[in-house]
């Protein structure tokens, strides 16, 4: 749910961004995930490969990820 809600947060600001700017929020985020350390993010350095920035697909992505939570939370229903 933090994911959800940081995605709708960013979702405001993201808009005013100028393409460099953006790029330069892209190679940071490349940055910090790929250069997780493992003994204080396990989880994080474990999945980064996996782990992808939104880039312009912001949509499609927050669908996937909504779609996902609901399922989990759905499957914990007795």
């Amino acid at each position: 749910m933090i994911l959800l809600a940081a995605l709708i947060t960013s979702e405001a600001g993201i808009g005013t961004l100028t393409p460099k700017e953006y790029e330069q929020g892209m190679e940071q985020f490349r940055v910090a995930v790929l250069g997780a350390d493992p003994e204080r993010f396990p989880a994080l350095a474990h999945f980064a490969r996996d782990i992808r920035p939104l880039g312009a697909d912001r949509r499609a992505a927050f669908e996937e990820i909504l779609a996902a939570q609901l399922a989990h939370i759905e499957a914990q229903i007795p």
